[in-house]
């Protein structure tokens, strides 16, 4: 992307973030699972989260956020904790993004969003299972 494509797209995307608001954010499900006893060696953490659009109108975006968590032995295969989550937060929009625009807000915005709903119920799931918990780091993007 040319310089000049650049400044055009963060114009865009500033344009369009003035004129976005959140209506709503709520959990739609989520899952957690132990899968066996409690290893004793370092673990591993893989955490996988994708924003999808769900809806778009005239003058609302609905965006489905799913993460998933998995807990495994070092070294090992078999995972040891599974948490799961389906976010689906609502946002006013005063205009229609372009498709470039509307990835990096999914990339972006949307995370920043949910991100600490999700960090907030992979804590309490696994103290709930008796668990060490788990504090899950900032957003730093």
């Amino acid at each position: 992307m040319s310089a000049s494509d650049q400044k055009a797209f963060h114009k865009d995307y500033s344009d369009f973030i003035k004129g976005v608001e959140l209506d709503s954010l709520h959990a739609e499900r989520s899952s957690f699972e132990v899968r066996g006893a409690m290893p004793s060696a370092p673990m591993l953490i893989r955490l996988q989260d994708t924003p999808e659009l769900r809806d778009i109108k005239s003058s609302r975006l609905v965006v489905e956020h799913k993460y998933r968590l998995e807990i495994r032995e070092k070294g090992k295969r078999k995972l040891f904790v599974v948490i799961q989550a389906v976010f689906i937060a609502a946002y006013h929009i005063g205009q229609q993004p372009s498709d470039e625009v509307l990835n990096a807000f999914l990339e972006r915005n949307v995370r920043l969003n949910t991100w600490p709903f999700f960090r907030e119920l992979a804590y309490s799931s696994l103290t709930r299972m008796n668990l060490p918990p788990l504090v899950l780091p900032v957003l730093k993007r």
